[in-house]
């Protein structure tokens, strides 16, 4: 009987340590990441272009079950900023872009158009009239190719037929034409289409356009065109004042311009 009695004691035994409570267990994992970055600016400048790379960092952190891991990586990134090219054109530009842009100045020695912005000097002498009332001149002041100036009427002589006297003018102007006969008006030699040589044209503002006619040269004085800057007006800057059909310009002594017609005679 002893021995069945321990043996049942240890199965009895080995019963309990075989059963328990079950275990828990528990795990709790937090991660956070961050990140900032700034982006490259780009800068222009004239001609070049510029352009600053920028960076930027992430950092991550995450933790479980006590056990901490920190993983950080940067990224780099490059900012693009596309360079502006400029050029310039030796300082010419137009002087207006309409009637607006331009008025009559007179005194006693001139009658002229001047940009609107401008005042000039008066000259010194004195006078009862000035040089646009002493012709009774009432032109108007207009922007053509950039340029302010009179209209062009014509003055050239060749077209007349009448029988009536060439009218009397100042040496500052020269008297209308009108169909075929004299208008008997004297205009400012700036308004005028023709003068009779280059010495009539002012070297400071005007170039003197010589065409070549087969009855001989014909002259004219033009403003020198805004294209030409502060340079002297030749055939690439003002080679449109040969118009058709003496559009073959070249460059004869300073400050003239010779239109050859090709086809012509």
């Amino acid at each position: 009987m002893v021995p069945l009695r321990r043996c049942a004691l240890a199965c009895a035994v080995a019963i309990s340590a075989c059963g328990g409570d079950d275990g828990a267990s528990s795990g709790t994992g937090t991660s956070s990441a961050t990140a900032s970055g700034s982006a490259g600016s780009s800068g222009t400048s004239r001609g070049t272009g510029s352009q600053t790379a920028g960076t930027g960092t992430a950092s991550g952190t995450s933790t479980t079950a006590g056990t901490s891991t920190t993983t950080t990586s940067s990224d780099t990134g490059t900012g693009t900023g596309p360079g502006t090219s400029g050029t310039t054109g030796g300082g010419a530009s137009p002087e207006c872009m309409g009637n607006q842009d331009c008025k009559i100045h007179e005194d006693c020695c001139t009658c002229e158009v001047v940009p609107a912005d401008e005042t000039p000097a008066d000259c010194e002498s004195e006078c009862t009239q000035t040089a646009c009332a002493a012709i009774d001149y009432k032109g108007e002041a207009a922007c053509i190719d950039g340029i302010c100036r009179f209209p062009e009427t014509t003055c050239d002589p060749s077209g007349v037929v009448c029988g009536a006297p060439t009218p009397s003018c100042p040496s500052d102007a020269l008297p209308e034409v009108q169909g075929q006969c004299w208008s008997f008006k004297c205009v400012p030699i700036s308004a005028c289409d023709w003068v009779p040589d280059c010495s009539y044209c002012n070297p400071a503002s005007e170039v003197c356009v010589i065409e070549q006619t087969e009855f001989g040269p014909r002259h004219d004085c033009e403003p020198i065109p805004w294209e030409c800057g502060d340079g002297p007006a030749d055939c690439a800057c003002a080679g449109k004042l040969c118009e058709a059909p003496f559009d073959t310009c070249s460059e004869g002594q300073p400050g003239t311009l010779q239109c050859d017609c090709p086809n012509c005679g």
